[in-house]
């Protein structure tokens, strides 16, 4: 969809021109005209302009003054001037920027829809932005850390679903790790952080530890580090240079064995280090064991409850991901919790799933959650309570924010969100969840095609009361608060037939009505359709009826006499 503008002190040009381009199906415009260079300037000065084709010689403001505020407003607008014989120092002036072509008026229609089809080809080419990926390219060096860490952050939330984590997407964000192997987790925190501390320079210190670290483990590793949202260091990390043909196993000891010592040798050398040149204290939580992709989420909070529970403000811990406890009964609860603070943060992702629609996604993420509450034993432990009234929390408040409650199917119903008592068991609480899961994602489908059917509604009932008015399809977009090229598709979608030629339609419906009515003369019923001259509104009603408009009304009144006198 390209916006083109039309722009002719003669009304009678404008409008032929305009209705050229409006029947014009070889490419997907737009169009809109205006009748001076400063409407012109109004016009741009709102709307964002994709081809710009204009007079040279207006009054007040010329087609080389409006080209000079074109490139102000839309440098990437390309303009066409129509220009006279004797107008080629106007041309002259206006090529030398760039964008900028002309045609001689007497060249014909013909050589201007080319014009303006040939700037909509190297609009559509510049779309590609072919010179801009490249720079891209060479510089993407430089987008891999954020890349990364948007990427992993997600992974130790539970955002991301196994499939999407695969060599393909490794490469693209130049992940140096394995997708197929499995890998080992490290957690670091900084445990001499004072309140004063401003963000930069906290920000700088966790980056020089990235650094001092990545010195040490790059020698026998391939690490990603990136730093979660409470400032704590998470590092992935594998043995140096493993392919999928090195190993038949990725597990085998003889790979990663040796590897887990050299990093927890290396720990205490970082540890010095940043004590020696940082003045900084950190402690360190490691993987036991390797893990699998898919449990990240999992092994991530392990090590920062590890790190929560046994760190104490100044320490410099080296932790094995084996928890130390007081008691036996904090060992005892260690599993819980860490399945607890998993199953919440899961949750979390959850509602926003809801909240976006995005239902495979939900369902995907909330199967993995009931794979994992399928392990409490009981419904009434205070860690099955926690994760059950997470849940129904979830859903209340998004039933109450959205005004749901009334359309919740009555054999579903609400009562048991907050009653626990009712569920016989995690399957009962499990299934019922997703019942109702499916019943708000099913509303919110409903919703948004009756918000379609109405927007659609709209526009059709503002374009039968304004046939005499502009009706270009970004003034209709505004109306609804829709991208302009969206409620094209919208409209062709729900109404089957474009929003150009419902628009056409109406026009034609309106005309004929006010041409039945004899006392209307036809200059009066070509500016109730929209046109400034009843000569373009001739032209437009032959083409699209096959009868002029006085043929069209004469053949009305022969067709009524008639019936007048067989009564």
């Amino acid at each position: 969809m390209y916006r083109l503008l039309i722009v002719d002190d003669e009304p009678i040009i404008a409008d032929a021109l305009y209705e050229v381009f409006k029947s014009l199906s070889s490419i997907e415009l737009d169009v809109c005209r205006v009748y001076s260079g400063n409407a012109a300037l109004e016009w741009l000065n709102q709307n964002k302009t994709d081809i710009v084709l204009s007079d040279i010689r207006m009054p007040g403001m010329d087609g080389i003054g409006l080209v000079g505020h074109i490139r102000e407003k839309w440098p990437q607008c390309r303009v066409i001037l129509l220009t006279g014989y004797n107008e080629f120092e106007y041309v002259y002036r206006a090529i030398q920027y760039k964008g900028v072509s002309y045609l001689l008026k007497t060249e014909g229609y013909d050589k201007v829809i080319r014009a303006v089809e040939d700037a909509a080809a190297e609009i559509d080419k510049s779309l590609k932005m072919e010179d801009i990926l490249n720079k891209a390219n060479e510089q993407i060096a430089l987008t891999y850390t954020l890349l990364q860490k948007e990427f992993f952050l997600a992974l130790i939330n539970g955002e991301i679903v196994s499939c999407d984590v695969n060599q393909e997407q490794f490469m693209q964000m130049g992940i140096p790790l394995r997708a197929e192997m499995p890998v080992l987790m490290l957690a670091g925190r900084i445990t001499n952080f004072h309140g004063g501390i401003s963000y930069v320079e906290k920000t700088r210190n966790v980056f020089s530890i990235k650094l001092i670290a990545e010195q040490y483990f790059s020698s026998l590793t391939d690490s990603v580090c990136i730093m979660d949202g409470h400032s704590d260091l998470i590092w992935f990390l594998q043995p140096k240079g493993q392919a999928s043909g090195n190993e038949a196993n990725g597990h085998e000891p003889s790979v990663i064995e040796p590897v887990s010592v050299f990093i927890k040798g290396m720990l205490e050398t970082i540890q010095e280090s940043c004590r020696q040149s940082l003045n900084i204290s950190i402690s360190f939580s490691l993987s036991n064991q390797v893990i699998s992709w898919n449990c990240c989420t999992q092994e991530y909070t392990r090590l920062k409850q590890h790190l929560d529970y046994c760190i104490v403000p100044g320490a410099e811990m080296l932790l094995n991901g084996q928890y130390l406890c007081a008691d036996e009964k904090e060992g005892k609860d260690a599993r819980g919790v860490l399945l607890l603070q998993t199953s919440l943060r899961k949750t979390g992702t959850l509602n926003t799933y809801l909240e976006r629609g995005q239902e495979s996604e939900f369902f995907l993420l909330f199967d993995e959650l009931a794979a994992a509450v399928r392990e409490i034993i009981g419904m009434y432990t205070g860690f099955a309570l926690e994760i059950y009234y997470s849940v129904s929390l979830m859903f209340l408040s998004f039933i109450n924010c959205w005004n749901l409650a009334e359309e919740i199917p009555a054999n579903i119903g609400l009562g048991r969100l907050t009653h626990i008592e009712q569920q016989a068991s995690w399957d009962d609480s499990i299934h019922y969840f997703k019942e109702l899961a499916e019943a708000i994602f099913t509303i919110q489908e409903n919703r948004r095609k009756k918000r379609a059917e109405n927007a659609i509604a709209y526009i059709e009932k503002y374009v039968e009361d304004n046939i005499q008015h502009e009706l270009s399809l970004s003034r209709l977009a505004e109306l609804v608060y829709f991208n302009a090229s969206y409620l094209s598709r919208l409209f062709k979608q729900v109404k089957g037939e474009n929003l150009s030629e419902f628009i056409l339609h109406a026009k034609i419906k309106k005309a004929k009505l006010l041409l039945e009515r004899s006392e209307i003369k036809i200059h009066e019923v070509a500016e109730a359709v929209g046109y400034n001259t009843a000569q373009n509104f001739t032209r437009f009603f032959k083409k699209n009826t096959g009868k002029t408009p006085q043929e069209y009304r004469d053949m009305v009144l022969y067709i009524t006499g008639k019936q007048m006198s067989l009564k």
